[in-house]
């Protein structure tokens, strides 16, 4: 199925992901020799490889929709990077205080180790609680992916949840951590050539290039990093960064399975450290998705973004900007983007409500002179 915005190279991409991962469970289905095995690997993985995976499992493809909506909203900017330092010092104190304790016996799980110190009724609860928590969070990602998936390729939204959790399920129950793993290697991959091919395209036809994006988005205040203010009611502060993410980092690196399993599964205590320490280098991903948000979001303080497509050849912005001066809106703001065909207009933000932001809708339908697609909150509407 060929969609305005899925092509055949996009399937391709698609069908060589899979083929991949099929690959790996394939090659790594025949060490499968029991329980240690397929739960820890046989703690023989290599530090490098487990580090992609930490980095895998908490980034999801839901950074790819919602993280640079952190920097494209009005406001927003890099305060997010704040929480780095959380990561920092939480792997810092798991890697210190816990993982020697949990490689002096063998875990297989950081329940084993809380059932042993606090009683079974503990490690049980402590494993209720994990699998409630991770079926409640993995089908949010799951949904929000599969979300983005029906949109793009036109198919069903019950094909594109089997197309996500399928793969997954198929690796693991045939290659055990090993397979999930060294997917989550090649995922990692595809992160980071996603994140670059991502900000490569949108800063392709901005003057200047990347310089001149980070130059306008400074200007903009749209880099700012650090806040230092002690108002319980903003998001992303330094304090939050430091003095509470921490705790909730030591929950999800400490006690989650989906983390922990993963450092157990290294040669030492040692090599578990360093994967977990270098797995800090993620935040650099986050970077990658805050600078695509950085591209839309540059003096922009609301209103309606519609992104066009020219009917035939090159988009004419010359055309477009005129078009948008005939509205009589304001300044309108257009861009080109991706081969030329497409182009973005931004309208500022009308007084006069909702009911002022239809009258916009309604003023770019009446334009016959090329065809718009609508996007407004994250939605889409075909006008």
């Amino acid at each position: 199925m060929v969609t305005s915005y899925f092509h055949t190279v996009d399937w391709l991409v698609v069908a060589a992901y899979f083929a991949l991962v099929w690959l790996i469970s394939h090659r790594v289905q025949g060490r499968q020799t029991g329980t240690h095995e397929y739960f820890l690997g046989s703690r023989s993985l290599p530090w490098p490889a487990v580090a992609a995976s930490i980095v895998s499992t908490a980034i999801s493809g839901v950074t790819f929709i919602g993280v640079p909506a952190l920097v494209f909203a009005q406001g927003g900017d890099y305060r997010y990077l704040q929480f780095a330092l959380a990561g920092v010092i939480s792997k810092w104190v798991i890697g210190h205080f816990i993982m020697p304790r949990l490689y002096e016996k063998d875990y297989a799980s950081p329940y084993d180790y809380i059932r042993d110190h606090l009683g079974p009724v503990f490690g049980r609860v402590a494993a209720l609680l994990f699998f409630l928590g991770a079926v409640l969070g993995q089908g949010v990602r799951v949904y929000a992916v599969a979300l983005v998936l029906e949109l793009l390729t036109g198919l069903g939204f019950g094909w594109c949840i089997a197309l996500s959790i399928g793969a997954a399920v198929v690796s693991t129950w045939l290659g055990g951590v090993r397979a999930v793993v060294w997917t989550d290697v090649l995922q990692f991959v595809m992160l980071v050539a996603g994140g670059v091919v991502a900000v490569l395209y949108v800063t392709q036809v901005y003057p200047g290039g990347l310089g001149g994006l980070l130059e306008a988005g400074a200007e903009a205040g749209k880099t700012r990093v650090l806040d230092l203010s002690l108002d319980p009611t903003l998001q992303f502060t330094l304090w939050a960064g430091v003095f509470a993410m921490p705790f909730q980092n030591l929950a999800a690196y400490g006690t989650d399975q989906l983390n922990t399993q993963r450092m157990l599964c290294c040669r030492s205590v040692h090599e578990a450290r360093l994967a977990l320490y270098w797995s800090n280098a993620g935040e650099l991903v986050v970077v990658l998705f805050l600078t695509v948000g950085l591209n839309f979001g540059i003096d922009f303080s609301g209103g309606t973004l519609f992104e066009v497509r020219a009917k035939q050849g090159q988009a004419d912005l010359t055309s477009l900007r005129a078009l948008g001066d005939k509205l009589g809106l304001g300044e309108v703001e257009v861009q080109a983007f991706g081969g030329g065909v497409d182009a973005t207009m931004r309208v500022r933000l009308q007084p006069g409500g909702d009911a002022a932001q239809q009258v916009v809708v309604e003023k770019v339908r009446a334009m016959e002179a090329i065809e718009l697609a609508l996007k407004r909150g994250g939605g889409r509407l075909d006008v």
